[in-house]
């Protein structure tokens, strides 16, 4: 996944097998990570604690782990939010 700022609240796409999203947070003081986190279980319908970035914590690259989901419903509740 790949994160950059933008005017839009969010907004995200899937280029060549990588999630691209945009986000208003800064990266500032954690606020990005934690907005990531917050709209996955949101879309996701899961409870933040199922959702961890396990790679990129300051960086524009992020690995997200995703728990108590299976890969199809995951696969199926992002591609209904992809614009």
């Amino acid at each position: 996944m790949r994160t950059a700022e933008t005017t839009n609240t969010w907004d995200f796409g899937i280029d060549k097998e990588v999630l691209n999203i945009n986000i208003q947070e800064q990266p500032v003081n954690n606020q990005s990570n934690v907005a990531i986190i917050s709209y996955f279980s949101e879309i996701l319908h899961l409870k933040k604690r199922d959702i961890s970035i396990v790679s990129g914590l300051k960086s524009r690259d992020k690995v997200l782990m995703v728990s108590n989901i299976s890969v199809d419903d995951l696969n199926n509740k992002i591609m209904e939010n992809v614009e």
